[in-house]
């Protein structure tokens, strides 16, 4: 990698105004944007002393199990490299690199670069730092600093590891797979959720079973008419028009049951008819409940973040 690199953007932030500021004096403050109640993502990078600001090219994916990664296309001063954030678990705290593999692609040299060295596997290369994850805007924040992204080839004795930090705000997450049900129960994750969606007559039925142990199971249930499509935060389904059903791993069972219309909703994202074949339905949405213990009322537990995207199948004469 070559240290002698043109400065595209100098960044000066500014704590009280949180104000990012360009090299051409531009100035840039966060928009909210509708519900989600937070800035447009922004990351920031120091590639060996060349200061690089991003609004695009970020994409963050989350897989099912739960490994982040954030992908930067743009990530020197030419635009084409890409850095590549990783940790192994989808929640706040620093993570250090050597565990949590990150990774480099340099254009020029058209060559991978890692935070994993080969010769001291234990070593911290360097910290990814997951300061906050907004589930319900699903926008993930925090920061890293690399102290040694080292060659994958030790074929041209001119490469050397290097440094590369900086920061990342506001970053879209999205699921990694096209299909998933994941909700958490009293702040708790599904576990090994394998999702299920079938049209049943006049009925949706989802269900998320635990792929593992199969116990744990989550159901909704409501109607397959007027499910209206909305990206307005209000325009949502109480509790009542769509039904919850949960068994705990332990076997203990709840359900919405005679819980109230405001205790839950459920609103829908994307509704799409499969082009090749008409029985199928790609319908995702989200939503939260309060479910009752079925053998014991005053047993609660709360269903948050909830969040599927399945495929429906219509079941024949159904």
């Amino acid at each position: 990698m070559k240290k002698t690199f043109k400065i595209l953007t100098l960044s000066l932030f500014t704590i009280a105004g949180l104000t990012v500021v360009s090299c051409d004096n531009e100035k840039y403050d966060p928009i909210i944007e509708g519900e989600k109640g937070v800035g447009k993502p922004i990351m920031t990078i120091n590639n060996q002393g060349d200061n690089i600001l991003l609004r695009d090219s970020i994409k963050a994916t989350v897989d099912k199990d739960g490994v982040l990664e954030i992908t930067v296309k743009g990530a020197d001063k030419t635009g084409n490299d890409i850095l590549l954030l990783r940790t192994l678990k989808f929640q706040t705290g620093t993570y250090p690199t050597n565990a949590n593999e990150n990774n480099y692609y340099s254009n020029e040299h058209k060559l991978w670069y890692t935070t994993i060295d080969p010769d001291r596997p234990t070593f911290i290369t360097g910290l990814v730092n997951v300061k906050t994850i907004n589930r319900k805007a699903r926008v993930v924040t925090g920061d890293f600093n690399i102290t040694r992204m080292i060659p994958t080839s030790k074929d041209n004795p001119n490469l050397k590891p290097f440094a590369i930090s900086g920061s990342f705000t506001d970053i879209p997450f999205k699921r990694k797979e096209a299909t998933y049900l994941e909700a958490f129960v009293n702040g708790t994750a599904l576990e090994n959720p394998s999702e299920k969606g079938e049209i049943k007559g006049d009925r949706v039925v989802i269900t998320s079973l635990d792929a593992v142990e199969m116990t744990q199971e989550l159901i909704l249930d409501f109607p397959n008419t007027d499910i209206k499509v909305s990206a307005d935060p209000k325009d949502f389904k109480k509790l009542g028009w769509f039904n919850v059903k949960y068994t705990s791993k332990y076997g203990i069972k709840y359900t919405s049951e005679g819980v109230g219309e405001t205790e839950g909703f459920i609103r829908f994202d994307s509704y799409e008819v499969d082009k090749k074949d008409s029985n199928k339905i790609i319908l995702k949405g989200r939503f939260d409940a309060t479910l009752v213990g079925v053998d014991n009322p005053e047993d609660k537990v709360k269903i948050t973040f909830g969040d599927f995207s399945v495929v429906l199948i219509k079941t024949v004469n159904n």
